[in-house]
């Protein structure tokens, strides 16, 4: 563990910094390994967030309440869309890490309560001016192995429509 450590550090994965005061540490648990080459030489360091499937079951009308509750600022805060939607993938059976993960949506949602959509009253920018953009990970769903969808739409620099959705399809490689 000391020498994974060790690694994370030295290839800048992430930075281990102290806790604030008064906060606590979130439970994640990681699971290391080490990717080798033919010859035993390390390849690549690799981590994973452990399964959930021995992890306690809670209730999940109380997880659905919570989660649909959050759903419906979805309508204007752009930010938690993506976040919402991972958590809602475990309505039927939500564990304890994702009521933990739900409940840090809300103290987020506490801390950046003035955040919205903002429409422009005067702008010296077109009214006509429509723009798109659109994006789409390549299977990075690694339960499911699917592939996430997003766009948005902006007009006079307004955003007026986006959406973030997993494809129903599972993504399959194109080399043989």
């Amino acid at each position: 563990m000391i020498e994974d450590l060790q690694s994370i550090e030295k290839n800048h994965t992430w930075e281990l910094t102290k806790l604030p005061s008064k906060k606590k540490p979130i439970e994640v648990k990681w699971i290391f390994k080490l990717k080798l080459n033919s010859d035993a030489s390390v390849a690549r360091h690799k981590a994973r967030k452990e399964d959930t499937k021995d992890e306690e079951k809670m209730d999940h009308t109380h997880y659905k309440q919570l989660i649909g509750s959050v759903r419906y600022h979805c309508n204007s805060r752009l930010d938690l869309s993506f976040v919402v939607g991972v958590a809602s993938r475990h309505m039927h059976e939500p564990r304890k890490s994702h009521l933990i993960a739900a409940k840090r949506i809300l103290i987020y949602l506490k801390g950046a309560k003035d955040l919205g959509i903002l429409f422009p009253k005067n702008t010296n920018e077109k009214m006509d001016e429509l723009i798109g953009y659109c994006d789409s990970d390549w299977c990075d769903d690694k339960s499911e192995r699917m592939s996430t969808t997003g766009y948005l739409f902006k007009l006079a620099r307004a955003l007026i429509s986006w959406c973030s959705k997993k494809q129903p399809v599972v993504a399959l490689s194109s080399l043989k």
